[in-house]
């Protein structure tokens, strides 16, 4: 009769030392009999505390794999977290994370320069919504 080896854990061929990947390629690793994800392990160590679960850990270089603690934000909530990658697009576009994008022509400019609405941190220049709107306009009366 054949011997049957435990397969489990370490045992098993597969084993990648306790860590799984999602699919964007953030790391998972397993405390306490549990799969939590990596970054929020370390980031929380550093913390102090568990982090609460409505925080977001954002990695400065945008590889989900790359958890080295100089590499880890703690974001208090969603808002900031896209806050922090609307400001990065706008750095990495124009080389000003102040400049908004207009939402018509989509180049960034200096808020000065744009209308802004009050309620949102969007901003179009005048003259490409007024051209947006005459486009528009003529389309709906042709019944287009």
């Amino acid at each position: 009769m054949a011997k049957i080896r435990n397969r489990n854990g370490e045992n098993n061929p597969s084993w990648k030392r306790g860590w799984a990947f999602s699919s964007d390629g953030a790391i998972f690793i397993h405390e306490n009999g549990t799969q939590v994800l990596e970054h929020r392990k370390i980031a929380g160590d550093v913390f102090g505390n568990p982090l609460p679960p409505n925080t977001i850990v954002h990695h400065i270089d945008g590889n989900p794999a790359n958890n080295e603690k100089s590499n880890l934000v703690i974001c208090e909530n969603d808002a900031y977290h896209k806050l922090l990658h609307y400001r990065e697009a706008a750095y990495y576009s124009c080389g000003n994370a102040n400049w908004l994008k207009c939402r018509f022509c989509k180049e960034y400019d200096d808020p000065d320069n744009l209308y802004v609405s009050p309620k949102q941190r969007k901003g179009n220049h005048r003259n490409c919504r007024n051209a947006y709107m005459r486009e528009y306009n003529k389309k709906k009366k042709n019944g287009n």
